[in-house]
């Protein structure tokens, strides 16, 4: 998806069609807007003194960013009392039912 390559291909290539694929477009906007954006809003409440939220954007990252099923799933799981997410004594995270 490098400009400089769309370029090279369209003087060399006429003939040929530029197709981006559904998965690398998805992955570029979560990277450069959906992340932007929430870090930015974070940055935003710290100045704001609201550490407390800032930090449960800080860790919001994968559910911004999972399709409608997994978080879908993942809700039912934590409505039901099930197991969403494993501690780690290694990174100091406790198991969150």
């Amino acid at each position: 998806m490098n400009a400089d390559f769309e370029c090279a291909f369209l003087k060399r290539c006429l003939h040929l069609d530029i197709v981006y694929e559904h998965f690398h477009l998805a992955k570029n906007f979560n990277e450069k807007v959906i992340c932007k954006v929430r870090k930015d809003r974070q940055a935003r409440l710290s100045k704001e003194e609201l550490t407390g939220k800032a930090r449960a954007l800080k860790h919001s990252k994968y559910i911004l960013m999972s399709c409608t099923d997994t978080r879908d799933r993942e809700e039912r799981d934590a409505l039901e009392g099930k197991l969403v997410s494993r501690g780690s004594a290694l990174f100091g995270k406790e198991e969150i039912v």
